[in-house]
């Protein structure tokens, strides 16, 4: 099935002992805010998504465009955001967007990392995508400066491409088809 077919049915929730994923809805702006916002310059330093994302006076109401458009990508099978939040569903602490043709972002609070929180989030998204997702390789693009980023890939027993797309290196995960 491919996943961005309109009849392809996204998994609403990835449970582990540390995070609780679902959708990325509008409903979770003020959380998702407070989070962003708590690691706005770990963020913009590690990631670089843009010059000016989150920009230190990002407003709540910016932050809800962007959940409100992370929603209709999702309703219409064009991106899958989620938010990463704590078991409880009470704290955010990251979030994941998977982007077509198979590609896979993902960010942590700041506070997180010295809890390895990006590594077991990785690890859980790609066991995910191994059992509920139809990929049969998925990108993880990390910016070249992020060496953090680049050593979770490696531990995690992602492939490094031999490409740089755009100030990324590409790590590659494969469905296991052995068995």
């Amino acid at each position: 099935m491919d996943p961005w077919s309109p009849e392809f049915s996204p998994p609403l929730a990835l449970d582990t002992k540390r995070v609780h994923l679902e959708p990325l809805a509008p409903a979770h702006v003020e959380i998702d805010y407070a989070a962003l916002m708590s690691s706005h310059a770990h963020l913009r330093r590690t990631l670089r998504w843009s010059d000016d994302w989150p920009r230190p006076d990002f407003t709540l109401a910016e932050n809800l465009a962007d959940l409100e458009r992370h929603w209709r990508e999702f309703e219409a099978r064009e991106a899958y955001a989620y938010t990463v939040l704590t078991p409880d569903r009470e704290t955010c602490v990251g979030c994941i967007y998977v982007k077509p043709p198979g590609r896979l972002f993902y960010w942590v609070i700041e506070s997180e990392l010295e809890r390895d929180l990006d590594r077991h989030l990785l690890e859980a998204v790609l066991g995910w995508f191994e059992s509920d997702w139809p990929f049969a390789t998925v990108a993880v693009p990390t910016r070249v400066e992020n060496e953090r980023g680049a050593a979770v890939a490696r531990a995690v027993g992602l492939d490094e491409a031999q490409r740089l797309e755009d100030g990324h290196r590409v790590f590659l995960w494969r469905r296991d088809c052995s068995g």
